[in-house]
């Protein structure tokens, strides 16, 4: 019987929106993301990886260290939030972002603002829009980097539990399935 050793290694995963320098963290981001995995697994001589894909740079970063680390890989959706109702209409996050506009030229209140997120994020996850989240999360599963269906799901819902099932038994690995022209720009 071969021992097993489990370690979960934490990494930054800063949204696009936090950046004060107009997003200039963006790349830098998602390389400190590589690279700190690569360094996690490399010092720790890990033998696989099961990536939580989040927000923006996360899957990326994950997909840049799995091709570069060339281990058993799969990345794991984190989901995208649950939605909810404002006011007789339905509202998500990316409605909370066009608003805030109108909270700067004086049309909104921040106190409906704030209702209205408190009704918009109803669930832990990415941002339920199609942005680089989600996107990348499919480009992921296009890949066979991720299991087929398993994005976009809505975080904590019964086809993210049901697909949680899946990961025990799949061993993937990068060199298969990433090649240098679906990495390059």
């Amino acid at each position: 019987m071969s021992l097993r050793v489990v370690k979960e290694a934490a990494r930054c995963a800063t949204p696009d929106g936090s950046a004060r320098k107009g997003g200039a963290y963006i790349l830098p981001a998602r390389d400190l993301i590589a690279h700190h995995i690569e360094v996690q697994v490399e010092g720790t001589q890990l033998d696989g990886m099961i990536c939580l894909a989040g927000c923006d740079k996360t899957a990326p970063g994950q997909l840049m260290a799995a091709a570069r680390l060339n281990i058993p890989t799969i990345l794991a959706s984190g989901g995208y939030q649950a939605s909810g109702e404002w006011r007789g209409r339905h509202v998500d996050i990316e409605d909370v972002f066009l608003q805030s506009t109108d909270v700067a030229a004086g049309r909104m209140s921040v106190q409906d603002l704030g209702e209205m997120a408190d009704r918009a994020i109803r669930s832990p996850g990415v941002c339920a829009g199609m942005g680089t989240a989600n996107s990348m999360h499919i480009v992921s599963e296009a890949l066979g980097m991720m299991l087929p269906g398993h994005a976009p799901v809505r975080a904590g819902s019964a086809k993210m539990l049901e697909n949680g099932r899946h990961f025990i038994s799949k061993s993937i690995s990068p060199s298969p399935t990433l090649r240098k022209q679906h990495l390059s720009a």
